[in-house]
């Protein structure tokens, strides 16, 4: 009787040692798959210039918000300088959550570094998809959570953003990660996981505001203790290694903004020559800020429905306002998928899973429909459309499903009995 909890130990240890082995065996492969990938097909240039950056300061002693290193990365990516159109590689992330990827930089071979970086990108999109249907409630439906997850996975803008290995993947996952924190209370990971995610404003800083607003009405002082704590860290290790980095990485922020690559509703104003023209960016980014607002008193809410779906309008209605996006920064707005299926299920409860599967299908195929477009058809136009899709279709689904997702009324048809449940047959 004595053996049983060392023999129970020993099962134990020998369960985990193999589920280690297999974790590590699939690691492995990502790694592999990822590097002959990059060796014949490129890109990834969102992470080789925090690369290049980090190493520049590590080894080089070169100014990471420097032109040098957006030239270097620019050979690396086009074999070329880049021309007018072509993302410039400016690096524009905080030095002090630049140095979290340090041990990437220590890679000194590009495509390892990138393979290695990638893999993480995967893991993260992957819980991304997990929390996701996680937080839409369906730990009875694995079905449908498995679809969504393999939607989200699979979509032309998350395989847009791997390919390019931009670091929006990361904020997507930040993203739900903080909605999971906030709805279990744990408001000390919540402010450290905002303070971790002030990169890529443009794509973030709207959403960010949006769970720091939360934050601080239930949180109060767990959320400022935890998160300042943190960055002053942070900051103290980064004035330590790049004393002075704050003034050069604001320069590289406005030159960043003035460079003219990506997509925005200015441009697409101009190209499609509307008969509004330019007014069509001010009433998108008008529509945008009214949405938001509309939405925004949702953070003091204690209906945690109205949150969720105020968050992924939020998300949505971000590349409105008017600052230049390309397609790989659509990918960390996906999330609000979950709310728009999820309502949709429970809506038509007595046709499931038809009814989610029918509409991830009609959301993937245009999704796939626009992108396939967009690689076959010379044009701006094709990719406009694809930098419009996500958006416009997100918002209008939320709002089509609104009347479910945030008070979900029980009309006479939804009161009748089911079969075999209060009923007799």
């Amino acid at each position: 009787m004595r053996t049983l909890p060392l023999l129970s130990s020993r099962n134990e240890v020998r369960t985990l040692a193999l589920i280690g082995l297999a974790a590590l065996a699939i690691l492995g492969l990502l790694f592999a798959v990822n590097v002959h990938v990059i060796r014949n097909v490129g890109g990834g240039g969102e992470f080789l210039v925090l690369w290049a950056g980090l190493r520049g300061i590590y080894f080089e002693q070169t100014d990471p918000y420097s032109g040098t290193v957006a030239s270097e990365v620019q050979h690396l990516v086009y074999d070329r300088p880049a021309r007018y159109g072509e993302q410039p590689y400016i690096l524009d992330v905080p030095f002090h959550l630049l140095i979290l990827l340090s041990p990437f930089a220590l890679i000194p071979v590009p495509d390892l570094a990138l393979a290695a970086f990638t893999v993480l990108l995967e893991l993260a999109l992957l819980g991304t998809g997990i929390l996701s249907a996680e937080l839409a409630g369906w730990r009875r439906a694995p079905v449908a959570a498995v679809v969504f997850t393999a939607a989200l996975v699979l979509n032309p803008y998350a395989l847009a953003a791997l390919a390019e290995a931009s670091p929006t993947l990361l904020l997507g996952f930040a993203f739900v990660a903080i909605a999971r924190s906030l709805s279990t209370a744990r408001f000390e990971v919540a402010g450290m996981l905002i303070v971790l995610s002030t990169f890529s404003w443009e794509v973030g800083a709207p959403v960010m505001l949006f769970f720091l607003a939360r934050s601080i009405h239930f949180g109060r002082g767990r959320v400022w203790v935890a998160g300042a704590m943190l960055l002053l860290v942070l900051l103290a290790i980064s004035q330590l290694i790049y004393p002075g980095w704050y003034l050069p990485f604001l320069r590289a922020v406005v030159n960043n903004v003035r460079a003219t690559y990506g997509l925005s509703m200015a441009d697409i104003a101009t190209h499609w020559r509307l008969p509004l023209g330019q007014q069509l960016r001010w009433v998108a980014a008008g529509l945008a800020i009214v949405l938001m607002g509309f939405e925004w008193p949702a953070v003091a809410s204690t209906n945690p429905r109205w949150f969720a779906f105020a968050a992924c309008v939020v998300a949505a209605a971000t590349p409105l306002l008017g600052q230049r996006l390309e397609l790989e920064h659509l990918a960390p707005l996906l999330f609000p998928w979950a709310v728009i299926v999820q309502s949709v299920g429970e809506r038509w409860e007595r046709h499931r899973p038809w009814p989610v599967l029918a509409l991830l299908a009609v959301l993937m195929g245009l999704a796939w429909w626009f992108a396939i477009r967009t690689s076959l058809v010379a044009g701006l136009i094709s990719g406009e459309l694809m930098f419009l899709y996500l958006p416009v279709t997100t918002l209008l689904a939320l709002y089509w499903m609104r009347w479910w997702a945030v008070r979900p009324p029980r009309t006479w048809a939804d009161s009748l009995p089911r079969r075999g449940v209060g009923s007799r047959a």
